[in-house]
C-alpha cells in the first residue's frame, strides 16, 4: 500500500438509540488516518474529553499521531477504510511523512489549547471532532472546501 494520508468517516457516537449524535439527526465525525509504506496507520482526531452522558460538555480531547488500532477511532468489527469513505487526500506532491509532521504538531496545538467542545449544531460556531480536522487540514494547505465529498456536507457538522 502506498504511503499517504486520508480522511475517514463514521456516525458520530453518542446516547441516542441510533447512535448518533443528536436524537433523530445524523451526522458523522471525521479522522484523519497516515498510512506508511509498511500499511501502519496512526490517527489524528477529536472528540470531547468524556465518553459518557456529560460528554455535551468539557473541552475537546485530540489524540494526535497514535496508532489507529490504539485510538478512540479504531475499527470495529467489519469496519475499514472503504466502510468508512476514505478519501486520500491530495497533497500536491509533497512528502507524506512531512505533512503528517505538521499536522500532527497542529493537533497536538489544539489539544493544548482547552477549547470548548459544542455539540449544539446550527447554534453557534461549531467546536468538535471535525473542527479539528477542518483546522488541521486548513493548517496543511488542503481546502477542505474540495476534500469534503457533496454528501457529507450536511451531515460533518462542524466543517
Amino acid at each position: 500500500m502506498p504511503e499517504g494520508i486520508s480522511m475517514e468517516f463514521k456516525p458520530a457516537p453518542s446516547g441516542s438509540s441510533d447512535g448518533r449524535t443528536i436524537p433523530a439527526m445524523e451526522y458523522d465525525h471525521a479522522c484523519l488516518v497516515y498510512e506508511n509504506d509498511a500499511g501502519e496507520r496512526r490517527v489524528i482526531r477529536g472528540g470531547p474529553e468524556r465518553d459518557d452522558s456529560l460528554a455535551l460538555f468539557g473541552t475537546i480531547a485530540v489524540q494526535a499521531d497514535i496508532p489507529l488500532s490504539e485510538s478512540k477511532d479504531k475499527y470495529g468489527d467489519g469496519e475499514t477504510p472503504e466502510t468508512r469513505h476514505a478519501i486520500k487526500l491530495d497533497l500536491g506532491g509533497r512528502n507524506p511523512k512531512e505533512v503528517w509532521r505538521e499536522m500532527t504538531e497542529k493537533a497536538t496545538e489544539i489539544g493544548h489549547a482547552g477549547i470548548e467542545y459544542d455539540t449544539v449544531p446550527h447554534i453557534s460556531t461549531p467546536q468538535n471532532s471535525n473542527s479539528v480536522v477542518r483546522t488541521v487540514l486548513d493548517a496543511a494547505g488542503i481546502d477542505t472546501g474540495t476534500v469534503l465529498p457533496a454528501e457529507a456536507k450536511d451531515t460533518a457538522y462542524g466543517f
